[in-house]
């Protein structure tokens, strides 16, 4: 599996939320952030679609730079007056929104987001491949022309 372009989610493909054999989730982890590490000295892309909250707490946990990744894609955090000023302007009306901690946090769909951050990089389709653990998202992203795996959740990654 040698791509130029290496495009992950983050919870239940990178941390294993849902496995509850810490052992396995603590060896997991290890082989995951020497994974990344790998991809990074071989000059490959990696980049993080995610809708997690706090990306970079999680990464922290895992012992994972953030600055690794090319690019981190999560969802924006707004407070009440940003939010109200973002539903009068956006004419993007397929989001979803949390509030959370005294903030919205407004999610896009992920291949949306994947789709424009090929377009605006010029990056060759067969040069990608994307890893996540929910079958709808792995359909969405395959549908429009990437090279997808199904990671088990209670597995990872099978490295």
């Amino acid at each position: 599996m040698d791509k130029k372009v290496y495009l992950f989610d983050l919870d239940d493909t990178i941390y294993l939320y849902q496995c509850k054999d810490k052992e396995y989730v603590k060896e997991y982890h290890k082989k995951i952030s020497n994974f990344l590490y790998n991809l990074k000295k071989d000059n490959k892309i990696i980049g993080l679609f995610t809708n997690n909250l706090e990306p970079n707490i999680v990464l922290k946990d895992l012992d994972i730079n953030p600055d690794i990744f090319d690019i981190i894609s999560s969802p924006i955090k707004m407070n009440d007056d940003q939010y109200q000023e973002f539903l009068k302007n956006t004419k993007y009306n397929s989001f979803s929104w949390t509030y959370w901690n005294n903030y919205w946090y407004i999610r896009h769909p992920k291949n949306k987001l994947i789709e424009k951050y090929i377009k605006e990089n010029n990056f060759d389709l067969n040069e990608i491949i994307y890893f996540d653990d929910q079958k709808k998202i792995i359909e969405s992203i395959k549908s429009i022309g990437i090279n997808t795996v199904l990671v088990d959740p209670l597995v990872g990654i099978k490295i």
